[in-house]
């Protein structure tokens, strides 16, 4: 693991922006995080790192425990395309498209 990018999203630091790369969480919490709009391929900006970690994901702001956090596996968000696409690739192949995130996002606006 690089010192500057986590590969855990509960490791990340205040500003960084990542791209979801795995959810390795149980049934249930991985339902849970797709409703919030975390899934493979989706970016997202860590805005503070207490308990619960702040993430801004696309215009709406999330809030996720440590520990589900730590189910969370990430990289920075200008990786290179061909990885970015085998991310894309392996969300396909799991139901998890980025843009039905975004179907799902329901919580607040940043205004």
């Amino acid at each position: 693991m690089s010192s500057t990018v986590p590969e855990l999203l509960a490791d990340a630091a205040d500003g960084a922006h990542l791209l979801v790369t795995r959810v390795s969480a149980g049934p249930a919490s991985t339902l849970r995080l797709r409703e919030l709009g975390v899934c493979e391929g989706r970016t997202l900006r860590i805005l503070h790192t207490s308990d619960p970690i702040i993430c801004q994901i696309d215009q709406a702001r999330v809030g996720l425990a440590r520990r589900l956090a730590e189910h969370v596996h990430v990289r920075a968000a200008g990786a290179r395309a061909a990885d970015a696409q085998s991310v894309d690739r392996a969300a396909e192949t799991r139901d998890c498209k980025p843009r039905d995130c975004k179907s799902l996002l329901h919580v607040s606006q940043i205004t």
